[in-house]
Protein backbone atom coordinates (compact mmCIF):
# COMPACT_ATOMS: atom_id res chain seq x y z
CA UNK A 1 0.00 0.00 0.00
CA UNK A 2 1.50 3.42 -1.16
CA UNK A 3 1.46 5.60 1.66
CA UNK A 4 -0.59 8.68 1.73
CA UNK A 5 0.70 12.54 1.80
CA UNK A 6 0.11 12.78 5.41
CA UNK A 7 1.71 9.59 5.90
CA UNK A 8 4.53 10.80 4.17
CA UNK A 9 4.99 14.04 6.09
CA UNK A 10 4.73 12.33 9.46
CA UNK A 11 7.33 10.27 8.37
CA UNK A 12 9.44 13.07 7.31
CA UNK A 13 8.76 14.98 10.93
CA UNK A 14 8.97 11.86 12.87
CA UNK A 15 12.56 11.19 11.36
CA UNK A 16 14.22 14.93 11.81
CA UNK A 17 12.81 14.68 15.70
CA UNK A 18 14.43 11.41 16.06
CA UNK A 19 17.65 11.78 14.24
CA UNK A 20 17.93 15.62 13.41
CA UNK A 21 18.71 14.87 9.92
CA UNK A 22 16.89 13.98 6.58
CA UNK A 23 18.31 13.09 3.24
CA UNK A 24 15.85 13.54 0.46
CA UNK A 25 17.07 10.96 -1.37
CA UNK A 26 15.97 8.20 1.47
CA UNK A 27 12.51 9.90 1.65
CA UNK A 28 12.32 9.51 -2.18
CA UNK A 29 13.37 6.25 -2.12
CA UNK A 30 11.49 4.86 0.54
CA UNK A 31 8.31 6.57 -0.80
CA UNK A 32 8.06 6.67 -4.74
CA UNK A 33 7.33 10.28 -4.49
CA UNK A 34 8.89 13.44 -6.97
CA UNK A 35 11.21 15.78 -5.61
CA UNK A 36 8.79 18.58 -6.63
CA UNK A 37 6.21 16.86 -4.20
CA UNK A 38 9.09 16.39 -1.40
CA UNK A 39 9.94 20.01 -1.77
CA UNK A 40 6.20 20.74 -0.87
CA UNK A 41 5.95 18.49 1.96
CA UNK A 42 9.17 20.32 3.25
CA UNK A 43 7.20 23.45 2.98
CA UNK A 44 4.44 22.75 4.80
CA UNK A 45 6.38 20.61 7.48
CA UNK A 46 8.59 24.11 7.97
CA UNK A 47 5.07 26.46 7.80
CA UNK A 48 3.85 23.87 10.97
CA UNK A 49 7.18 24.89 13.07
CA UNK A 50 6.70 28.47 12.74
CA UNK A 51 3.37 28.16 13.37
CA UNK A 52 3.15 25.87 16.33
CA UNK A 53 6.97 25.32 17.08
CA UNK A 54 8.84 28.34 16.64
CA UNK A 55 12.32 27.34 18.45
CA UNK A 56 12.77 24.52 15.72
CA UNK A 57 13.98 25.02 12.40
CA UNK A 58 14.63 23.12 9.53
CA UNK A 59 18.08 24.13 7.27
CA UNK A 60 19.32 22.61 4.02
CA UNK A 61 23.40 22.19 4.54
CA UNK A 62 24.86 21.44 0.65
CA UNK A 63 27.82 19.70 2.20
CA UNK A 64 25.53 16.93 3.73
CA UNK A 65 23.35 17.20 1.36
CA UNK A 66 20.37 16.65 4.12
CA UNK A 67 18.16 18.53 5.92
CA UNK A 68 18.99 19.52 9.99
CA UNK A 69 16.65 20.16 12.40
CA UNK A 70 18.04 22.90 14.70
CA UNK A 71 16.51 24.44 17.81
CA UNK A 72 17.09 27.43 18.14
CA UNK A 73 18.35 29.82 21.26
Amino acid sequence: MKPNKAQIALFIYDTLLQDGILRKADVLSLTGISDLTFLRYMQDIKAYLRNFRDNYDICYHRKDDAYHLNKRA
